[in-house]
């Protein structure tokens, strides 16, 4: 990977990979490195996950707090 001023401003990322940096508008737009996009995408999945395992943990509390034939009714036509 060339490097270039900003490149060498910030050295290398946590994965010892070139960080490319490139300036615009007076402000550091940040691209990230292969190793940096790697781990964003791993959090972003991971919080996704997490997010789908809360909504589901939440709709089967509140079914939990349903009244018991409302919920045995529901879990017959489930087929549970």
């Amino acid at each position: 990977m060339p490097t270039n001023s900003n490149c060498k401003m910030f050295g290398t990322d946590h994965f010892g990979q070139l960080c490319r940096r490139r300036r615009g508008n007076g402000t550091i737009d940040i691209d990230l490195s292969e190793g940096e996009r790697m781990v964003l995408n791993f959090m972003q999945q991971t919080f996704s996950n997490i997010s789908q395992q809360q909504n589901f943990a939440l709709a089967v509390i509140s079914d939990l707090m349903e009244p018991p034939s409302t919920l045995i009714r529901s879990i017959g036509k489930n087929n549970i």
